[in-house]
């Protein structure tokens, strides 16, 4: 169920009767344990499923009279056709009768689920009653009824929501995060190309501690490591074949200085600004873009991030090539 996805981790409260601004008084119809559409659907199942033994033509041929079932046309055919409609009466049974027990195909739901499958009958009978008539041959009771109830298996699955007296069942469910593969796509970020830095007068190196670019930058702490120094994201990379100390703690290095702002002039009316600091991730987390949610760079343990703002759940944090984005995930992040 969706249910098992919920929103950043954090468990969703009860949803009492009535809160979704439905009364109880106008839920869906209650037929037992299950709803009114969810009835029928379970009966159309059972039924689509003996049609499939049903003759879908008649033929003859030198006297003799052919018949022949939705079987006849293979086994995946037979599963597709009559099986998977008592597959979906079988989940709805169980969704209601063993609530507790989670019921998803892949990204689907069990009513997602059944409305695929209503799809896939009503095309094959319509199908197959063109085809037949096309061909001259009579079409068999099995056509005619797999076609009607493969037509309501549709209004009852794929158009319920339209149906004003199946559509508060729809309407009077709590709202939920969807699973990760039914959810929207979010447009994918720019390419960042990099571009080749030269060194201004007055600044330093990487691999020295001193301003680069503006801000202070912070030298591998352990100069008797061999390896070499990423640039790119402030992380000292251990050489081949060196053993890493797995038992140790990543220690959090020195905090470099705080971004230097040059001064205002003496007439200007100072503004507010946010202070500018430096934090520390326990572990590797994404950066993301404040629109569109997409993941812009990742904060890795080890170095330091510049943040330029404090939003209290979140942190506005800049890259050394100057993308900023803002950091969700704040648990444990140590500031200087």
């Amino acid at each position: 169920m969706s249910a098992q996805y919920p929103y950043q981790g954090q468990p969703q409260a009860p949803v009492t009767p009535g809160a979704t601004g439905h009364s109880p008084s106008a839920g869906p119809i209650a037929v037992g344990p299950f709803t009114l559409r969810e009835l029928i659907v379970i009966v159309v199942g059972v039924f689509l499923f003996v049609n499939s033994f049903l003759p879908l033509m008649t033929a003859g041929y030198s006297g003799f009279s052919v018949s022949a079932t939705v079987w006849s046309d293979g086994f995946i055919t037979g599963i597709a056709i009559g099986v998977l409609p008592l597959a979906v009466a079988a989940l709805l049974l169980m969704r209601r009768l063993a609530p507790a027990t989670p019921l998803r195909l892949g990204s689907l739901s069990v009513d997602q689920f059944a409305s695929v499958i209503s799809v896939v009958l009503s095309v094959y009978y319509l199908k197959m009653i063109f085809s037949l008539a096309a061909a001259s041959v009579d079409v068999g009771i099995g056509t005619i009824l797999g076609l009607i109830f493969s037509l309501v298996a549709l209004a009852l699955t794929v158009f319920s929501y339209f149906i004003p007296v199946f559509k508060a069942e729809f309407t009077s469910r709590n709202e939920v995060v969807a699973h990760p593969i039914a959810r929207p796509v979010q447009p994918l970020p720019a390419r960042v190309v990099p571009q080749q830095q030269y060194a201004q007068p007055g600044a330093y190196a990487p691999n020295q501690t001193g301003p680069v670019g503006g801000y202070a930058q912070q030298a591998p702490a352990d100069q008797n490591q061999t390896g070499a120094y990423n640039q790119a994201t402030g992380q000292f990379a251990p050489a081949f074949g060196a053993q890493p100390d797995v038992q140790a703690a990543p220690s959090i290095p020195t905090a470099p200085a705080a971004p230097q702002h040059e001064a205002a002039p003496a007439n200007a009316t100072p503004a507010p600004a946010a202070q500018a600091f430096w934090i520390a991730v326990p572990e590797q987390r994404d950066v993301v873009d404040e629109l569109t949610g997409a993941v812009l760079f990742a904060a890795l343990p080890g170095g330091w991030i510049l943040a330029t703002e404090d939003r209290g759940d979140a942190l506005v944090v800049r890259h050394e090539d100057g993308r900023t984005g803002i950091l969700r995930n704040v648990a444990g992040v140590h500031r200087a």
